[in-house]
This record gives structure tokens, C-alpha cells and sequence, in this order.
């Protein structure tokens, strides 16, 4: 595993104390809204704009490193040992509030290579990474960033007398963020500071997994006897586009050429599933078909956005460790096509357990319309 070194850990516990006392000084700003997307990604931007010498590459939902200790929880504790005015500008957070913070960061994060997973926590209470842990046993990625295994140093001042500065860009950067659907600061955030060959990329994983997460919620409403208020053929069709767009920008880059041909097999199921599943009448839709729609996030995420994510982490690590962290991907990259080409015939089987593997009657329904389609478009465009 890929460890930061103390100095890096020591600067990462600094910039954790200078996000606290922003937020001490913000009386618009709840640390019960913390979520550990959004903490790594304000780490990031300081790490970032003042060249702290911290390891990180391009990974999963973003700049990342494995195994990272930067949670709501450390958070909350972080804040409660800073020296508070008299009057504290903030409320702070009762018992079962920081219960649920941890319950969030504990259900929800997954490792890289073995310790906790993605935060799944959103301003509006929805998880924001897959709320499902892969199978046990398997290697897992860290979906945001961070990590530290050898405990602080004796450093003073970790961030070289900058803090001043670093907490006043807080301060500024902290209201534009703190209450923005996590979604939608990932997809800003990815339209900002990804690299430019890979930012479309991004932006696209976050609209196929939103998606995703809408098909969830039509299908809950079902099973639960609610209105829906999406239609999940149309949701169908759109997610269908979506991956259209996740193959072609794939597809564009050498670099990620090699993924290819097992991203559009895990792809391919997700798409069966989901023709099969909007095919069905709502009225027969189960818990069997949402546990199966709940599995299917997490298999996009974990496993066929994962393939390309372990060639961009590889291409972008910097810093001190960057080195280890490259050979740690390219181990990885070694035995993962061959890993998910396996998984993706589990999830098969997963999906014909829940009826949801389309036979061939249902292919040939989807090539009539198609055909249909083709045809009113040629007939329009020769008018």
C-alpha cells in the first residue's frame, strides 16, 4: 500500500486545522454539511495553489491518493480542539448529528487497497458514491483523496508560515462549495482542475452516474408504491447516451485505448439490464430488481470506471511519493482487465437471477426500433 510520508501526513492535519477555523469564522457555514467528497477537494485546491509538497494523482472521483484520514469526523474533531472565541460563530454539532457523520463515513468509504471506501453523504442526504461494498475479499478502490500512514512530525508549522494565507483562501472558497449538491461541485470541480485530457471524461462519469442513481430512484418509487417522477424508459435512453459518450472519449485516448474492449463489455450488461428493466411493468418491478439496480452502481464505479481510472492515476501522480504510487498502478493495471471481465460475468449471472438478461426477442425489439428511427431520419432529411 502506498503510504504519504509524516511530512506530507503533517501538512494534511494543517490544512484540516486551517478548514476549521475558516469555518469557525463563517456563520453561513455548518460543519454538519461536511462530507468527505468536499473535504479532499478543498485539501486539493489549497495543495494546489500554494505548492504544498503533498502526493496525489487523478483517480476515481478526483486528485486522490490511497487510504486517506481526512473525514467529517476529524473534521468535527479538528474544530472542537482550535482555540474558539467567545462567542462561537458556528453551531456546533449534538450528538446525533456527528453519529450520522461517522455512520456516513464508515457505511460509505471504500479502500484502495483495503481500508474504508467513498463517502456517500450529500447536502440533501443521498449517498453520493455507490452505498453498496464490493464482494469481500476484493481489491477496492479510494474514491477521493489523501492518505497517511506514518503519523505527524515534530514540525512546528507544517505549512511554512502560510497559514494565515491558506485560511484566508478558505474563507473565500468555502460558502461557493459547502452547500452545492456534491454531484454538481464534482462536475465543476472536473470542468476546473482536471486535465485536459481527461476532463470530458470526468464530467461524463458524473452524468452516467447520476443517472444511474435517477434509475434507482424511479425503481424505489415503484417498489415502495410512490409516483416517480422520472420516466425510466426515457432514463433508459438517456443513460444509453451517456455511455455512448464515456466510449467515444475513451476511445479518443492512447492512453486509455487498452481499456476498452472491457469497459463496453461491463457497459454492455449495465445497458441489458437496464432494456430489460424499463421493458417490465412498473407494477411488477420488486426489491429483487432495486437490490439489482443498487448492485449495478457499484459495479460501474468500482469496477468498469475503475479500468481507466488506474490508467489516469498512473499518468498523473505527483509528489513525493509519486514514484511508488505509479508502480503501485501498474501492479494493479497487471491483473484488472482480467479481474473485471470476471466480475462482469458475476453481474450477468446477477441480472439473469433477477429476470433482467435481455434473450433475443428483446435484442430484436430494440433493432425494430432502431430501424424505425433510421428511417424517419432519412425520411426527413431527403423531404
Amino acid at each position: 500500500m502506498v503510504q504519504l510520508t509524516a511530512a506530507e501526513q503533517s501538512t494534511i492535519n494543517g490544512l484540516l486545522e486551517c478548514i476549521g477555523s475558516a469555518i469557525q469564522q463563517l456563520d453561513s457555514v455548518d460543519p454538519t454539511y461536511a462530507n468527505k467528497t468536499k473535504l479532499q477537494k478543498l485539501l486539493y485546491l489549497a495543495i494546489e495553489k500554494f505548492d504544498l509538497p503533498v502526493t496525489y494523482s487523478w483517480y476515481l472521483a478526483g486528485a486522490v491518493v490511497p487510504d486517506d484520514p481526512a473525514t467529517p469526523a476529524d473534521l468535527h474533531s479538528t474544530i472542537d480542539n482550535l482555540p474558539r472565541p467567545d462567542t462561537p460563530s458556528v453551531p456546533s454539532m449534538n450528538d446525533a448529528a456527528l453519529d450520522k457523520l461517522q455512520t456516513d463515513v464508515e457505511m460509505s468509504t471504500a479502500p484502495d487497497i483495503g481500508e474504508v471506501g467513498p463517502d456517500s453523504s450529500n447536502i440533501e442526504n443521498k449517498p453520493d458514491e455507490p452505498s453498496v461494498a464490493p464482494d469481500e475479499g476484493v481489491d477496492v478502490p479510494d474514491p477521493v483523496l489523501f492518505t497517511g500512514g506514518s503519523g505527524p512530525t515534530e514540525d512546528d508549522d507544517p505549512l511554512d508560515g502560510r497559514r494565515d494565507d491558506i485560511i484566508d483562501f478558505y474563507l473565500s472558497t468555502i460558502p461557493d462549495v459547502w452547500r452545492q449538491n456534491t454531484m454538481r461541485f464534482l462536475q465543476n470541480f472536473y470542468l476546473e482542475y482536471a486535465p485536459v485530457e481527461f476532463r470530458e471524461l470526468y464530467v461524463q462519469s458524473t452524468h452516467l452516474r447520476t443517472r444511474l442513481r435517477d434509475v434507482e430512484n424511479v425503481v424505489d418509487a415503484h417498489v415502495h408504491g410512490r409516483e416517480p417522477d422520472q420516466d425510466l424508459a426515457n432514463l433508459s435512453v438517456e443513460l444509453g447516451r451517456d455511455i455512448s459518450d464515456l466510449h467515444c472519449s475513451i476511445r479518443e485516448s492512447d492512453a486509455l485505448d487498452d481499456t476498452f474492449r472491457a469497459v463496453v463489455r461491463g457497459t454492455d450488461a449495465i445497458e441489458d439490464g437496464l432494456m430489460v428493466l424499463a421493458d417490465r411493468n412498473p407494477d411488477d418491478l420488486d426489491e429483487a430488481h432495486l437490490d439489482v439496480v443498487d448492485t449495478m452502481q457499484d459495479f460501474f464505479y468500482y469496477w468498469v470506471w475503475r479500468y481507466p481510472c488506474l490508467v489516469m492515476s498512473r499518468d498523473t501522480a505527483t509528489g513525493p511519493c509519486a514514484a511508488a504510487l505509479r508502480d503501485a498502478r501498474r501492479d494493479q493495471l497487471e491483473t484488472f482487465e482480467q479481474d473485471l471481465l470476471e466480475r462482469t460475468a458475476e453481474f450477468e449471472d446477477e441480472l439473469a437471477a433477477a429476470d433482467l438478461l435481455p434473450g433475443q426477442d428483446d435484442y430484436q425489439a430494440v433493432g425494430d426500433e432502431v430501424d424505425d428511427a433510421i428511417t424517419s431520419l432519412a425520411d426527413q432529411y431527403f423531404k
